[in-house]
């Protein structure tokens, strides 16, 4: 973080009732990028992109919907989150945490959050 956004931060000494969880590894996936962005930067027709729809969401890169960090922000409810790619949130084993139903949360590079719940 810059210096502006650590002078912007709120600190809270609220104690959580998850528990910490170390991180002691992680694995480097390569992902596709949103359909939308796909679409917008080839141009396709829309009849381009209705053949083309089943082809991406089936393509054993398409984005991960679990926790990550970076790579292409995924909705479950079809919301563009292209410029939250920071970190996306879900709930998982070590992370009991819903965002709604089963949600997904982003965080962007300017520290804001969105979410979306299913």
């Amino acid at each position: 973080m810059n210096k502006a956004d650590i002078k912007k931060q709120y600190k809270d000494n609220i104690m959580s009732a998850l528990e910490p969880y170390k991180i002691v590894g992680w694995n480097k996936i390569k992902e596709l990028v949103s359909f939308e962005k796909l679409c917008e930067k080839l141009k396709f027709s829309k009849e381009v992109e209705e053949i083309l729809w089943d082809a991406y969401y089936d393509h054993p890169l398409f984005p991960s919907s679990q926790i990550k960090v970076g790579g292409s922000p995924v909705s479950c409810q079809s919301i563009e989150y292209d410029n939250m790619d920071l970190l996306q949130l879900t709930d998982s084993e070590f992370l009991n945490f819903s965002w709604g139903d089963s949600g997904v949360a982003h965080i962007s590079t300017d520290l804001e959050l969105e979410w979306d719940c299913c």
